[in-house]
Formats: C-alpha cells, sequence, structure tokens
C-alpha cells in the first residue's frame, strides 16, 4: 500500500518478529467483514492506537498464512514516525527500538484484550533498519514450515488426543505411516519444479516454478517437541519444508499427497506422475491447516536474530 507518512525525513522503518496460534484467526489479510477477526487487522490497530493512523504506512508482512495456520516467528515490516506530541518534546526525530518495542506490545495487548485474544499474537522483536530497500516479504531468502501430524492416538485414548491436539496438529486415524516410503517420495519433490499439480486453485502467483531446497520426514515419540504436548504412545510425524518462497497453499498439498503414500493408498511412483501432470485435480486431497506451523523467515541467511527480545 502506498506510504501514508506526512513528513518522510522523520519515517524509519522497523521489522517486527511475531507469533501466533492461528486457530483464532481468518489469515493475515484483513476483511471487509469485521466480524472476521485476522491477523493484519488488531496489529495496525494497535499501530493507529500508538502512532496515529497518519504516522505509519501499514503492515506488510513476509508470509500471509491461511487461516488455522500458526507461527512460530513471521516477520512484517512498517514505516513510522513519532506522533507529533512526542516530537513536541524535543526528542530525536525518529522512533527508538526502546520506544516501538513495549509501545506495540502495549497497544496490541490492549486491542486484543476486548475479545480475549490476547495470548494469542505475541510481538517477539523489533529491529531499525537503516534502508527502506529491506522488505519483509521481497527481501526473504528462505521460509521454513513444519507440519505435524500425530498418528497412533487410538492406542491412548482417541477422544483425549482430540481435546489437546486438535487445534495444532492433523490427528490421523492410522496406527502408524509408512515414514521411509514417505521420505522416498519427498525426495522426489525436492528441488525446483513446476508444482502446479500442488498449487492452490485461487493463486495468484506469476509462476507456478518454485525450489524447495529441502522436504524432510522424521518422526518423535517423545511426549513433548516444539512445545506441544502429544498423548502417551502416539506417534508424531514432522514434515519441514524450506523454499525461498511458496506458492499458495502448497505445503499442505504436499503433505496431503505425502500422507496419502504413508499410509498406503499412493505408490512412490505415482508422486511422480502427479508433479509430471501440473494438474491440481490429479494430487490427493490438501492437509488440514491446523497442523501448520511457519517456523521462520531468513533474510541472506540468518533471521531477524537482533530481534530484541
Amino acid at each position: 500500500p502506498p506510504c501514508r507518512l506526512q513528513r518522510p525525513w522523520e519515517m524509519r522503518r522497523f521489522a517486527v518478529a511475531f507469533a501466533y496460534d492461528g486457530s483464532h484467526f481468518h489469515g493475515w489479510t484483513k476483511q471487509k467483514d469485521p466480524s472476521l477477526m485476522t491477523l493484519q487487522r488488531p496489529i495496525e490497530a494497535a499501530l493507529d492506537a500508538f502512532l496515529g493512523p497518519e504516522n505509519h504506512g501499514g503492515a506488510v508482512v513476509s508470509s500471509r498464512t491461511d487461516r488455522g495456520v500458526h507461527a512460530l516467528r513471521n516477520v512484517f515490516h512498517v514505516d513510522a514516525q513519532p506522533p507529533p506530541q512526542r516530537r513536541r518534546h524535543g526528542r530525536p526525530e525518529y522512533l527508538t527500538v526502546e520506544e516501538m518495542l513495549p509501545g506495540l506490545r502495549h497497544f496490541l495487548r490492549e486491542t486484543l484484550k476486548p475479545v480475549g485474544l490476547d495470548a494469542s499474537l505475541a510481538i517477539l522483536g523489533v529491529e531499525p533498519k537503516s534502508s527502506t530497500a529491506y522488505h519483509a516479504r521481497f527481501s526473504a531468502t528462505e521460509r521454513e514450515y513444519i507440519y505435524r501430524l500425530v498418528a497412533g492416538t487410538a492406542q491412548c485414548g482417541g477422544r483425549q488426543a482430540g481435546l489437546f491436539e486438535a487445534a495444532r496438529s492433523w490427528i490421523v486415524q492410522e496406527d502408524t505411516l509408512d515414514l521411509e516410503s514417505m521420505r522416498a517420495a519427498a525426495n522426489i519433490l525436492q528441488g525446483q519444479h513446476d508444482f502446479s499439480s500442488f498449487r492452490g486453485r485461487d493463486c495468484t502467483a506469476a509462476t507456478p516454478i518454485r525450489t524447495l531446497t529441502e522436504l524432510s520426514v522424521h518422526s518423535s515419540r517423545s511426549s513433548v517437541l516444539l512445545g506441544h504436548v502429544a498423548p502417551p504412545g502416539s506417534m508424531q510425524i514432522f514434515i519441514s519444508a524450506r523454499a525461498p518462497s511458496f506458492i499458495k497453499n502448497q505445503v499442505r498439498n504436499l503433505v496431503g499427497c505425502l500422507y496419502d503414500v504413508g499410509r498406503g493408498s499412493m505408490a512412490i511412483n505415482d508422486v511422480q506422475e502427479i508433479l509430471q501432470a501440473r494438474d491440481r485435480s490429479k494430487a490427493p486431497r490438501m492437509a488440514p491447516a491446523q497442523g501448520l506451523f511457519l517456523v521462520n523467515v531468513l533474510y541472506n541467511g540468518s533471521w531477524t536474530s537482533e530481534c530484541r527480545i
């Protein structure tokens, strides 16, 4: 969106790292319907309350996650200048991190508290940028997702597992999945390909060609991993995906394919045929949103690690 700043010589660009429980949000993008709580809506409302709507240029996000998808670390940037009352006191002409971080956290909590979501979205840190050449979306060099499945819950009470796991994993009916076959299928999908068969139907990306630098499958019997508790005796299966960028629904569609391979309803060779078909109708169903986590966004080989927590 065009920058709304009235005095750009006082503008400063900030990268802001944030995390959220996506089960309470209808994705990132602000909707016309005010009853739909998206991530962009409270973040920009907090910026308005903190700075005034005329003193920031809006939040530009790195990864526009879907409804129900979670993030351990996403990033947005915002161009901001001090509000007029702050400038009158002879303080620096630009906002400092020491002001921006606590101010944004405070007003975000106040924005979310009336709807009971103040514990569902958190600002992790803020980093000032020396140049507006930095862009949260287009400067990112790699994005990392992890998809979490839980199998074997029937042995330990599937209903009990659903109480605690349903919003943060895909609880599958199988006791186990064939991990070696899933890994072999994942190897076929790694690298640069036309991913039209794994593209969301309403995707507007200019090209379906993407480069998967990693698509791996691993499992754990541990009861706690990534901060989530799995029922004793169950198996947690994690599918990790890395790429400079993804097309809409790509990771969830890839997971749906690997799941069918893991449960034996699809052969490994079928994956190559689906990829080459470049036809979404040839691929299996998309995995549900709640198992997907955006883990990190990387810039020039590292995340915004300078963010002050």
